[in-house]
């Protein structure tokens, strides 16, 4: 049987995936009058003609992506009757080029917008950045229905700035994967800040060149009045200080990405500071990919009435200061620990006592330089377990020779530290007698009176892998708030 009545067979068929259909293409679609979306790959021009004719004449269908290879490089604009005719409102193309590809996306680009339903486009396009020839200033018709674009490399940086201002009446999300000089991203700021639905930037590419001094008083403060989650990519503090001049006051998410080398990108507090100032919404921030700011300075702390998670990387514990939570705020806290070169000493900080206090969930991750150095240990762990009073959740890293699990376990003993802690997940293996001995304090008093007041009873304890018997049935009985026997060293395997 062959593919075309194979797939005529299914009546209800929605989803279609194509490779090389080589001719069968019409046969198989006048077939499916009850698809939605479809991913074919296409080898030619004609062969994307016949596609986007058969597709014109199935009215459920909604999606399209395009494999397209080097069949993009024809420059033959595509028929503007047959894309007024089509029902997609998500298309997605993807190809590759050897040629000059400025005046040929200008002419698809142009067509693709005339799909009356058209609600996302997006154009991957991977080519030799050498042969991208000058664009010249482009103007497209304005669009009512695009809100959604996702844009890559090997677009011109005009045929972007054209797409976007065509369409800054209804985008309400824009992707970018390209990299862009200063001068040129500055601009596409500005024209971003004219797109009144704007609710979602993401740009993941990195500034080209960087400029001696930040934004100056000149520069006009570019604001995105709806934005909501902003997330970009950056090497360089020049780059960084452009995205924290704006102002976002509906911004709910943040996220920061690149690569930390030693510590050489360093946001400085104030500017962090003051864009978080003008970020009252926020709920998530994500800025793994640089290092918390440490400097101490004149300006109050932020307070962030909605925060329920922060992601940072830092050499400190003690450096997480700058943020206070509500009272009765429970903040999920994501710390990645790693070297500087340029690192103070802990007697420099005061403990973030506010924000710690807040804390319903702590994951630590120790991370290594490019040179696999590593952390000795967790700087500021034992200081901060005084404060941590409703901390519910902790994940504990492999950190160097120290087992903190063991820190952690000894300061519980006196029955004031983690009072409402009740699962931990560690990747080191501790003291077992010790962690028996925590257990049983815990959970024995709760089994013999369930009304028992003091610290809660713990409810899961995770390991890297499966324990030995002994283990895993004395940390059983130990957690059903049995009394269990301390092990006999000739029990324990020697790699626990």
């Amino acid at each position: 049987m062959g593919v075309p009545r194979l797939v005529a067979r299914m009546t209800n068929l929605r989803h279609l995936s194509l490779d090389y259909p080589e001719g069968m293409l019409p046969e198989l679609l006048q077939n499916t009058r009850s698809l939605r979306s479809l991913v074919i790959t296409i080898t030619s021009r004609q062969e994307l003609d016949s596609v986007l004719g058969a597709i014109a004449s199935i009215p459920t269908m909604r999606a399209l992506q395009l494999l397209l290879g080097h069949a993009m490089e024809d420059k033959g604009p595509l028929d503007t009757p047959l894309m007024q005719a089509l029902s997609l409102e998500k298309v997605i193309i993807n190809g590759s080029t050897f040629r000059v590809v400025g005046i040929a996306m200008d002419q698809w680009v142009r067509t693709l917008l005339k799909i009356p339903r058209l609600h996302h486009l997006e154009i991957n396009v991977t080519t030799r950045p050498s042969i991208l020839s000058p664009v010249q200033r482009i103007r497209l018709d304005a669009t009512t229905h695009l809100q959604s674009l996702i844009l890559s490399t090997g677009l011109p940086t005009r045929l972007i700035e054209a797409m976007i201002a065509s369409a800054r009446a209804t985008l309400s999300t824009l992707v970018l994967m390209r990299e862009m000089d200063y001068p040129a991203l500055f601009q596409l700021l500005q024209l971003l800040a004219t797109c009144s639905r704007l609710k979602v930037l993401k740009w993941t590419g990195l500034c080209t060149t960087t400029r001696v001094n930040s934004p100056s008083a000149a520069d006009r403060v570019i604001t995105l009045q709806r934005l909501e989650s902003l997330h970009f990519t950056s090497r360089s503090i020049t780059q960084l200080r452009l995205f924290l001049s704006m102002s976002t006051p509906n911004l709910m998410e943040l996220t920061i990405g690149g690569n930390v080398h030693e510590g050489t990108v360093i946001i400085e507090t104030e500017e962090l500071r003051k864009f978080l100032r003008r970020a009252p919404l926020v709920r998530a921030v994500y800025v793994p990919g640089i290092f918390w700011p440490y400097s101490r300075d004149v300006l109050p702390p932020v307070q962030l009435p909605n925060i329920e998670k922060l992601v940072v990387t830092t050499h400190t514990l003690a450096s997480l200061d700058g943020i206070i939570p509500l009272e009765d705020q429970r903040l999920n806290l994501v710390v990645y620990l790693m070297n500087r070169i340029d690192s103070t000493f802990l007697n420099a900080y005061t403990m973030p006592s506010g924000l710690f206090a807040c804390l319903d969930t702590l994951t630590i991750e120790v991370r290594e330089l490019f040179y696999g150095r590593r952390m000795a240990r967790m700087e500021g762990f034992e200081e901060m377990l005084p404060f941590v009073t409703n901390l519910r959740v902790i994940r504990l890293p492999i950190g160097g020779d120290v087992i903190h699990l063991d820190i952690l376990c000894r300061a519980m003993l006196n029955g004031a530290i983690c009072p409402k802690l009740e699962e931990i997940y560690s990747m080191q293996y501790p003291d077992w007698n010790l962690l028996l001995n925590i257990l049983m304090m815990r959970n024995i008093p709760h089994v013999l009176d369930p009304t028992a007041q003091g610290p809660v009873a713990l409810k899961l304890l995770a390991f890297p892998r499966q324990l030995h018997p002994a283990v895993h049935n004395a940390i059983q009985a130990a957690l059903k708030g049995y009394w269990v026997p301390p092990l006999a060293p000739w029990v324990l395997p020697e790699d626990m």
